[in-house]
């Protein structure tokens, strides 16, 4: 009994010990004396995303304002808020018509329990890259107008990530350099990401022509990329990436550091991956500002969301594709400058452009990472040891536990036979 009481006492000293290495190494990750951080680099040459100026223009910010104004303006007199969907789709359709985009309606439903369904609707339109046979595409997606509808009164002058998409498109009508078709997908805010996901499903369908699935909607090649816009805002302070997938499945870094560098370099603008509407996020910056590094922070929030699992935006669904996607929000405080918008739409079309480069699939940068910021980050080499360090005492207690359930079973089965 105190041989046993001896090696637990042991066996508890050794992982205690095993995990505050892992929790000092962790810390340590960060220190530039260990250089164990790097700074982000592009692995794909062939982005080159700082390479030409983006075109978006006052105008087409002009254009964004006024489809968000006009928009709550058709609503206002709306009477019956159940046709809010059904108005919505016919303007939108309407304002693609205008801007000479073709366009499709994407039709499904979805079960809600028993032999229920619910039916919805996404907007698909296409724009055709020039002398191109359209086998890739780059995908621009954004959850409808009605997504923001009553939005106005609060917060007015308000740009809403529909108009922007729409504006951006059209701005790129003009493009001579696209390589790719650009697919601007406006989904149903009524079921969420769910929305996204059932569009993709339908355009990987290999037999839609046998199952009859909207044959009618529009089509291109393989996508090779997705940039979903989330935001209503009339100014905003920081370009956030959200990254995070279902699982904890991350894009490409290229795909970061393309819109990294494009937001930096041309614009001026550091993006950022704190997500100021994040509750969580907003809870670590709040209790841990005053004691940790803001890098610091960031990495354990980093990691948080990477482990808890839970995708932060409708990008989520192109990773079971095997396409890289991320979503990018705002970080507003309302400070009415909507100028600052037309560096967004830059932001975009330089990550659009840059993308369009591309010769083949993401695949030469990392896919495991941890970022502390959007310009460093630490490769899965370097945070395995620390994170091996921390899950010993773990399997340690696990091997423990078997070992106890062995011998007393062992026990009984000799008690038995005697």
């Amino acid at each position: 009994s105190m041989l046993r009481k001896l090696s637990d006492g042991r066996l508890q000293a050794l992982k205690v010990l095993l995990f505050g290495m892992g929790v000092g190494l962790f810390v340590t990750l960060l220190n530039e004396q260990w250089n164990l951080v790097n700074r982000t680099y592009l692995s794909e040459n062939a982005l080159q995303p700082t390479i030409a100026t983006p075109n978006f223009s006052v105008d087409d910010l002009k254009y964004a304002q006024q489809l968000t104004e006009q928009y709550h303006q058709k609503i206002s007199s709306l009477k019956e808020p159940e046709l809010l969907q059904e108005v919505t789709i016919d303007w939108t359709c309407s304002q693609l018509h205008r801007t000479a985009l073709p366009y499709s309606l994407h039709n499904f439903s979805l079960p809600l329990y028993d032999d229920y369904r619910v039916h919805g609707t996404n907007i698909v339109a296409l724009l055709r890259a020039p002398k191109t046979s359209g086998r890739e595409a780059i995908v621009l997606m954004t959850r409808s107008f009605a997504h923001h509808a009553g939005l106005e009164t609060a917060f007015p002058n308000s740009i809403s990530s529909a108009a922007m998409s729409i504006a951006l498109v059209r701005s790129l009508q003009s493009a001579k350099w696209m390589s790719k078709d650009v697919l601007l997908v406006i989904t149903d805010h009524r079921f969420g990401d769910s929305s996204a996901s059932k569009w993709l499903e339908d355009y990987h369908a290999a037999d839609f022509e046998k199952q009859g699935l909207n044959l009618g909607m529009l089509r291109s090649g393989r996508i090779r990329a997705g940039l979903v816009l989330d935001f209503y805002a009339s100014s905003f302070d920081q370009l956030v990436l959200s990254p995070f997938g279902a699982n904890g499945k991350l894009p490409n870094l290229d795909l970061i550091n393309a819109i990294n560098s494009v937001s930096s370099y041309q614009e001026r603008q550091r993006p950022t991956l704190i997500d100021t509407s994040d509750s969580l996020c907003l809870w670590f910056f709040t209790h841990l500002n005053g004691w940790f590094n803001h890098d610091y922070i960031t990495t354990f929030f980093f990691m948080l969301k990477q482990a808890l699992g839970y995708p932060s935006g409708d990008h989520s669904h192109f990773r079971y594709y095997n396409i890289d996607a991320l979503t990018l929000r705002v970080n507003s405080r309302h400070l009415n400058n909507p100028g600052s918008f037309q560096s967004l739409g830059r932001i975009v079309e330089g990550t659009v452009r840059s993308i369009s480069n591309l010769m083949e699939h993401f695949h030469q940068s990392f896919y495991f990472y941890v970022l502390p910021n959007t310009y460093q980050y630490v490769s899965i080499g370097n945070y395995m040891i620390p994170f091996a360090l921390m899950l010993i005492p773990i399997a340690l207690e696990v091997l423990k536990a078997l070992l106890n359930h062995k011998l007393r079973t062992i026990h009984i089965t000799l008690g038995f036979f005697r």
